[in-house]
């Protein structure tokens, strides 16, 4: 089973699944199977389990002094070339909010309507009502006395520029090209 198996780096990876789940006589219906992602102290790990746990769990990826960050999880799903086969994936809080986007550590606020502040933990158990965040908070209309000085647009003002009938006439050959 070693030709489905590579090593680059720190991570030793299955880059060939069609072909070693016929070596193991697997089925390999993507319905019945999911990716399980895991991580330790100084591993990552990626292994494929069957739904109905009627068939042994395969390991596909195991790689040494390597910790969950987007880099490490983007190599190890590009090796594996997951992409071909896409199949369910499932891990642990880390990976999930890794996967998703969001962002990790320890977030100060990490409730999507109101403020509440997961780093106060004195308020934790006392406090029930917590601020309503505001909706687009970051979208503000004001702009920042240094963008204003170094002539920093916003899209509704670069929208209304470029619908103004003088604007092309105030530019040289190599902005209007660009």
């Amino acid at each position: 089973m070693a030709e489905f198996f590579e090593m680059e780096d720190k991570m030793t990876f299955c880059s060939d699944i069609n072909g070693l789940s016929k070596e193991l006589g697997c089925d390999h219906d993507l319905a019945d199977w999911r990716l399980f992602i895991d991580s330790g102290k100084n591993t990552l790990k990626a292994v494929v389990l069957h739904k109905g746990n009627e068939k042994p769990s395969v390991p596909l990826a195991h790689a040494f002094g390597m910790t969950v960050t987007y880099e490490t999880m983007q190599q190890l799903l590009d090796s594996m070339k997951y992409n071909d086969f896409k199949c369910h994936i499932c891990g642990d809080l880390k990976v999930v909010v890794l996967l998703l986007g969001l962002q990790s550590g320890y977030t100060k606020y990490m409730c999507f309507l109101c403020l509440w502040d997961s780093r106060d933990d004195k308020n934790h158990w006392t406090k029930k009502d917590w601020k309503e965040r505001k909706e687009h908070e970051k979208f503000g209309n004001t702009l920042s006395e240094a963008k204003i000085k170094a002539g920093v647009f916003v899209g509704p003002q670069i929208r209304q520029i470029m619908k103004d009938e003088t604007f092309p006439t105030t530019l040289n050959p190599k902005e209007l090209a660009a």
